[in-house]
């Protein structure tokens, strides 16, 4: 089974010989779905009461807050059917290592503008390397 469900969490299993992706296990008949949005999952987990939805959350900092959000509207409600496979990375703490490191020479780095606007001071210190 993709999903094991436990009196206090939900795990994905897989065995050491399983190297199905999504899509084959979704051509295998497992009820495998995108979403646009937490929110989005959230609303299958309200519709189907009987079915336990698991969202696999991933992105950078700037997608991990409606991830939160969405868990707490989940225990608002009260549902015992949804839970967050969360996969969300910072990446703050792996820049300033690499900044940190001894002897590293770098410009600069080119990442997503998302996560850019999201990190000033860094900016402001890679600019002092120059």
């Amino acid at each position: 089974r993709l999903v094991r469900e436990t009196r206090t969490n939900v795990s994905l299993q897989f065995s050491d010989t399983d190297t199905a992706g999504a899509f084959e296990l979704k051509a295998r008949g497992a009820d495998i779905r995108m979403v646009y949005s937490p929110l989005d999952a959230l609303r299958l987990a309200v519709d189907n009461p009987k079915r336990h939805v698991c969202f696999f959350a991933i992105g950078f900092e700037t997608t991990a807050p409606s991830t939160a959000l969405t868990l707490l509207r989940a225990q608002e409600l009260g549902l015992r059917n949804f839970s967050v496979f969360c996969n969300h990375v910072t990446i703050v703490p792996a820049m300033r290592a690499i900044l940190d490191s001894p002897g590293m020479r770098i410009d600069g780095f080119v990442g997503p503008g998302l996560v850019d606007h999201r990190m000033p001071a860094l900016r402001v210190r890679c600019a002092r390397l120059r």
